[in-house]
């Protein structure tokens, strides 16, 4: 599967959002949500470096 299809998957999935780092405004992936609101997410330039594409 390309990246890009995952991409589009996770969006439809509502697992992706914009959010913004020091850097300026980025796409995140959301990997997981705790019920005081706390999320972990990845944005996706870390993503294809850790998946090498």
């Amino acid at each position: 599967m390309s990246m890009n299809r995952l991409y589009l998957l996770l969006n439809k999935a509502g697992l992706m959002f914009k959010g913004h780092k020091e850097q300026g405004e980025d796409n995140f992936i959301l990997l997981e949500t705790y019920g005081n609101g706390t999320i972990h997410s990845v944005d996706i330039n870390t993503s294809k470096r850790f998946s090498g594409m």
